[in-house]
């Protein structure tokens, strides 16, 4: 699997305006010793030094190992802002505990940031690495508990370096056989460039001493620090003693879940002094035996230390042990704040965006003062702060793209740290590295030393006013520090980018004649760049800028010898005895090399021109051909424009050539309707037969012509043949020769002709077979009626007339259909088309027949226009009289202009018939089942038989109950009186409201608007024309109010109105008032009386509301038919005038009921007709035949 990496930088800055340092001797350098310590799972990997500059100078960096290798040998040039990276081979790791050959020498041109990478697999750190100006001769390990290591590398030859062991029971070390334990020394000798490499447990206070300077490395070869996961190795580059501090920051490196200190002294005696930690418990800690215990702290802990005397501090990242910390053990050594520098150049340990992934976390001091002074790479670092507890100092963190970076404050004053850290993530395992992003390594031993006099040096790092910090003021005559002295401890000035100063005057042009240069210079120094700046900005002149400057020619010739320009061909000797090129020629050189001038040269006359080109000119100094002419291939020519030469005026083409213009393209083209000749050289007008591009090009030369897509050339029109001289197109007429027909397409109408074989054997332009003759160019199509005996006249009908054919020598339409009023055309017959015959309807319209003379569907059918069919009448379907119904559909009748079941029969769901009702079939009303069984009624919308009777076996008749026969209630053997009802415990007869009535009493009491007692039906109900309201008052109806039954229902109450799909709506011509209660004209027309219907309406209103109230009174017993909705349907003729409390009444009343089940088909246009689903369906038609009988 191919590995994957993954490298997440973080910047660690702090900032501070206490102890300033800014010093020479820092972490940039020119020159370096280092090394590589032992790594575990050495699998060969090499190792790699990564380097960046901020020298405005580009750096020649030489990387060399003279004693382990001396072909190894690595050069790079390092400009300002490139970070480039060195491999270094994997067998220059250091191993076990001997000297060994394995220094690495780096020297550069220009001063350097260096940082160090030991990678195995699933094993690295990183370093910092220190230039010879920090390096000292007194250092002190620091490692983890076990696999410690120490590296010395020499600087000078005969450097004796001498080993103090801490005296720990685990920090024994063997070499050279010889095994050192307890406090035990031993010295070494060293050469320069060799490395001692020493290995133990813990290595921790180890002390190193030399009689020169040394570079020293320590750390572990793998450890694992209280993970349970990874383990990694560790490294860091020690700084001497004389650089360590006694004031320090402390956090978290980014990302790690827990971190844990070391803090150490330079002397193993206990009380030499205390240090102190921010936000612990105790006042103070001790440093004994070197260094105090081992502190633990969390991510989120952040602290500061200081001490009564120089310490060292370093931090440990704690290993992977769970998917929530995945950050691998690391160590850092942390600078002192006086360490600090307000700028760095600095690079990530990866090249690309897919390697690392970099972040900056920043502890500024004063953050509202400093923050803002904070730069990286020239632009502002724009971010958030958190306060350090009990400290001054605020913390932030901010992203950072991979490679070279700078980052600096423009206060020289404002000093800050960086710390970095990467993550590499592969299949083959993970490491986190972290190291300094730069630092001072000022040194801190010698006191101070007051200087006396007014030339101080700036930035030079030695505390020149003895109060314990150096380079703490700028030079600009202000007390910075606050002592009482003015720019007496100068820091280095405010950083600033070079600018180019003025031009100085111009040097001597470099000859005396002919042709020279001269130059003016200018410095960088406008200002120069200070403590960083970037140098001038580049541009095409630099620092120098030269021009041509043209002096007085020398001279050449004398105008008295004849000769005297000989050597020069095409010349003469001038005036001012300079040798000059004749008429028609130019100089190449200004010397006097002459050629013959070429159209584009320069010119003063044109006969410096036409002398040598002809056609040509002098136009604005050029040479130019005169117009109408073009150049040569070489220019030495001009030559006559031709059609497709390119122009910018017509006047360039039309000056030698006709018809033509200079058109798109900016080229010379024949006008619309010309062609250009085989030469190119003139257009002529355009024949038959001519190429083209467009129909344009035919047509303007030639009518009738258009420009053929296959061939591209101008063709007559179809229809028309060229004339002899092809110069014009004639229309071809009828009898005239052709080879197909499209050659006789002129011939009106189009399509009419073709081109056949006349009776001679050559083709002849004729009328199609549906058409015949009218006149030379003209043919017409075949009607009805028109003759059909010629040999053609098996189509002569049909293909112009669609449903016709030849019968008895003449066209005719088809059995079934009828001709147009033109004859051009047979249409289909239908219901109400004229006919004679029945076989002209039936062979059209299936079960038709022909009826005083027009097509009508037979008895008991009806015409479905959509379907051009007649097919048999359904209950529900329109009718005029009962035989429309009952031909096809027994015990049904036509009422009210539609066919319905006859009273005590009920519909099937298909509508194609009606069966008689039984006991225990659905109902609306009593007559539903009186009807056909005697002795029954409705009770709770299913027959029953009457109380007192019993069904048959089969349930089509009710048998009365004798004295002893089995009964199941006591209402089967006595009854109460209509308008009573039994009480629950069958002693007692008592009257109920809004149910059954024998009087108004009944119905009247405690309503705001009563009800009434229908005087035939026996029923409460609300007067017609009004409807209750949850069956406890009466409202009138108004327009939209849906709740009529018949149209009864809301005439009664607004005049004008009618009942559709059980809504009150105005009738045509009439529109609703604003308040929904009347209906008033929308036009002036003509109302036509209809008194009659009127007054049967009124009549049967009284019924017809009674009964519906009768039903929903018995309905309301069943809560699942309280949605239900009912259609009444309007009387007949025969009982509209008994409408109105008439004693025999015959009336039909079809109710539908249903619930969500339902599914509803429209059927012509009338009210939906409802099959249901569920239960709760009722049809039933009502027949009341004596009030009193049949609702009992």
């Amino acid at each position: 699997m191919a590995s994957r990496v993954c490298w997440l930088i973080y910047l660690t800055i702090v900032m501070s305006t206490g102890s300033k340092v800014k010093a020479s001797f820092s972490n940039e350098g020119t020159e370096f010793y280092v090394g590589f310590m032992d790594n575990d799972y050495g699998d060969g990997r090499d190792m790699y030094l990564y380097m960046t500059t901020g020298s405005n100078t580009p750096a020649e960096v030489t990387v060399t190992a003279p004693k382990q290798d001396t072909n190894f040998r690595k050069t790079a040039q390092i400009a300002r802002g490139q970070s480039v990276r060195v491999s270094i081979p994997a067998n220059f790791k250091a191993t076990g505990s001997r000297v060994e050959n394995k220094g690495i020498h780096v020297m550069s041109t220009q001063p350097i940031s260096l940082y160090g990478l030991n990678q195995e697999q699933g094993s690295g750190d990183a370093f910092t690495a220190i230039p010879v100006t920090g390096l000292g001769s007194r250092y002190s390990a620091i490692t983890w508990s076990n696999q410690g290591q120490i590296l010395v590398v020499s600087t000078q030859d005969r450097t004796e370096v001498t080993i103090k062991l801490p005296g720990r029971p685990n920090n024994a070390v063997t070499f050279n056989g010889v095994a050192h334990t307890g406090y035990a020394e031993f010295t070494v000798t060293m050469s320069r460039y060799q490395t001692l490499h020493l290995q133990s447990d813990d290595l921790t206070t180890t002390q190193i001493v030399a009689n020169s300077a040394i570079a020293v490395f320590s750390g572990s070869k793998k450890v694992q620090i209280e993970g349970t996961m990874t383990s990694d190795h560790l490294v860091q580059q020690l700084t001497p003693y004389d650089a360590w501090g006694k004031e320090f920051l402390i956090s978290a490196p980014p990302n790690s879940q827990k971190y844990k200190m070391k803090i150490m002294s330079q002397d193993r005696h206990p009380n030499i002094g205390r240090v102190y930690i921010s936000g612990e418990a105790a006042s103070g800690t001790f440093v004994t035996e070197f260094y105090t215990p081992v502190r633990d702290y969390t991510s989120a802990v952040l602290r500061r230390v200081w001490s009564d005397s120089p310490i060292q501090v370093a931090l440990f990242t704690q290993s992977m042990d769970s998917s929530s910390n995945m950050i691998d053990a690391s160590m850092i050594i942390v600078p002192p704040v006086y360490q600090y520098r307000s700028r760095y150049t600095f690079t990530t340990l990866g090249q690309t965006a897919a390697e690392m992934s970099s972040h900056m976390t920043i502890y500024v001091a004063n953050v509202t003062t400093n923050a803002g002074t904070l730069r990286m790479d020239g632009q502002p670092m724009n971010m958030s702060f958190t306060r350090i507890s009990s400290t001054n100092y605020y913390v932030g963190t901010m992203p950072v793209s991979p490679g070279a970076h700078e980052i600096y404050s423009t206060d020289p004053l404002t000093n800050f740290y960086g710390l970095m850290s990467g993550f590499h993530a592969s299949s083959n395992g993970n490491y986190y590295v972290t190291y300094p992003a730069g630092m001072n390594v000022a040194k801190n031993t010698l006191g101070c030393s007051p200087f006396v006099g007014q030339n101080i040096v700036a930035g030079n790092q030695v505390d020149e006013d003895c109060d314990g910090r150096v380079d703490e003021e700028i030079k600009n005559n202000i007390d910075d520090d606050g002592d009482g002295k003015i720019d007496e401890d100068l820091s280095l000035p405010p950083r600033a980018n070079g600018n180019w100063g003025p031009w100085g005057s111009w040097e001597a042009c470099s000859v005396t004649c002919e042709n020279g240069t001269k130059s003016r210079r200018r410095q960088c120094n406008n200002p120069e760049p200070t403590n960083g700046g970037l140098t001038c900005p580049t541009d095409i002149q630099g620092d120098t800028d030269t021009v041509p400057c043209s002096l007085q020619r020398c001279p050449e010739c004398d105008p008295a010898a004849a000769v005297s320009c000989i050597t020069k061909p095409n010349t003469v000797c001038s005036a001012n005895r300079f040798c000059e090129c004749g008429p028609g020629y130019r100089d190449t050189t200004g010397l006097g090399h002459c050629v013959k001038r070429k159209i584009g040269d320069t010119c003063i006359l044109s006969t410096d021109c036409n002398t040598v080109v002809g056609y040509s000119r002098c136009v604005e100094g050029r040479c130019v051909c005169s117009v109408g002419y073009k150049p040569g291939p070489d220019n030495t020519a001009c030559v006559q424009l031709t059609v497709g030469d390119a122009c910018t005026s017509t006047d360039q083409c039309d000056v030698v050539m006709d018809h033509v213009t200079c058109g798109t393209g900016n080229t010379c083209q024949c006008n619309l309707g010309y062609i250009a000749t085989s030469g190119q050289s003139q257009c002529r007008k355009r024949v038959v037969g001519d190429s083209c591009s467009t129909d344009g090009d035919c047509s303007t030369a030639v009518t009738g012509t258009t420009c053929s897509t296959s061939t591209r050339r101008c063709t007559c029109a179809i229809g028309y043949r060229p004339s002899t001289d092809s110069t014009s197109c004639l229309a071809r007429p009828l009898n005239d020769p052709c080879q197909s027909t499209g050659e006789c397409s002129a011939i009106l109408p189009a399509s009419s002709s073709e081109c056949k074989l006349d009776t001679d054997g050559i083709k002849r332009c004729f009328c199609s077979d549906s058409h015949r003759e009218f006149n030379s160019t003209q043919c017409r199509r075949a009607k009805i009626n028109d003759i059909c005996e010629t040999p053609r006249s098996a189509t002569m009908c049909t293909d112009p007339i669609p449903f016709s054919e030849c019968s008895a020598s003449s066209c005719v339409c088809k059995a079934g259909y009828m001709a147009s009023a033109d004859l051009a055309s047979c249409t289909k017959r239908a219901v109400g088309s004229p006919c004679s015959t029945n076989n002209d309807c039936q062979a059209a319209v299936v079960d038709s027949l022909c009826s005083d003379g027009t097509c009508s569907c037979k008895q008991g059918y009806k015409y479905i226009s959509a379907e051009s069919a007649c097919r048999k009448r359904k209950i529900r379907d329109a009718c005029s009289v009962s035989a429309d119904c009952n031909t096809v559909v027994s015990s049904s009748k036509c009422e009210h202009g539609r066919c319905a079941c006859s009273v005590g029969y009920k519909l099937e769901a298909d509508r194609t018939s009606c069966l008689a009702r039984k006991i225990g079939d659905t109902c609306i009303l009593t007559t539903d089942c009186i009807a056909v069984v005697n002795n029954s009624r409705c009770v709770q919308g299913r027959c029953v038989c009457s109380i007192g009777y019993k069904p048959d076996a089969v349930n089509t008749s009710c048998l009365a109950f004798v004295r002893g026969a089995s009964c199941n209630v006591t209402e089967d053997c006595s009854t109460c009186e209509v308008g009573n009802a039994d009480s629950a415990n069958d002693t007692v007869c008592r009257t109920t409201t809004n149910k059954r009535c024998s009087d108004q009493g009944h119905c009247r009491a405690g309503s705001t608007l009563s009800f009434e007692c229908h005087p035939y039906l026996k029923v409460c109900d609300c007067p017609l024309g009004f409807h209750s309201v949850q069956e406890e008052y009466c409202v009138k109806r108004k327009i939209g109010s849906k709740t009529c039954y018949r149209e009864a229902d809301c005439r009664e109450a607004v005049q004008h109105s009618t009942c559709t799909e059980n809504g009150c709506e105005c009738i045509e011509g009439y529109q609703p008032s604003a308040d929904m209660t009347e209906c008033t004209e929308e036009h002036q027309v003509p109302v036509i009386p209809v008194v009659t219907a009127s007054v049967a309406v009124v009549v049967c209103g009284i019924v017809v509301a009674g009964a519906v109230a009768y039903v929903r009174n018995r309905r309301k017993r069943t809560p699942a038919a309280q949605d239900n909705h009912f259609t009444v349907s309007e009387p007949t003729p025969e009982t509209a005038a008994l409408e109105r409390h008439a004693p025999y009444t015959s009336l039909s009343v079809e109710a539908v009921a249903f619930q969500s089940g339902a599914e509803s088909n429209e059927t012509d246009g009338f009210a939906p007709y409802v099959e249901m689903t569920s239960p709760q369906y009722v049809n039933a038609h009502i027949n009341f035949i004596n009030t009193s009988d049949a609702l009992r």
